[in-house]
């Protein structure tokens, strides 16, 4: 019987909020713009935000230490 191989690779995609409207919202993802429904950032987020998509929402992501 052949051992499953247990790693796998996870892709984190991490963008920049560039704009919110009442309805959409801009992100820079990996040097393009891309523009996604508005109800699918965190509340509270901000323009300027950096943001990861958790499967299901762009959240913002931690502040770095000692910025």
């Amino acid at each position: 019987m052949q051992e499953r191989d247990t790693n796998s690779c996870v892709v984190r995609r991490i963008g920049v909020v560039q704009a919110i409207g009442p309805a959409e919202a801009s992100l820079l993802v990996n040097g393009k713009t891309i523009s996604i429904a508005a109800a699918k950032l965190a509340a509270g987020t901000n323009v300027g935000a950096a943001v990861s998509w958790d499967g299901k929402y762009w959240k913002p992501e931690p502040a770095e230490r000692g910025s």
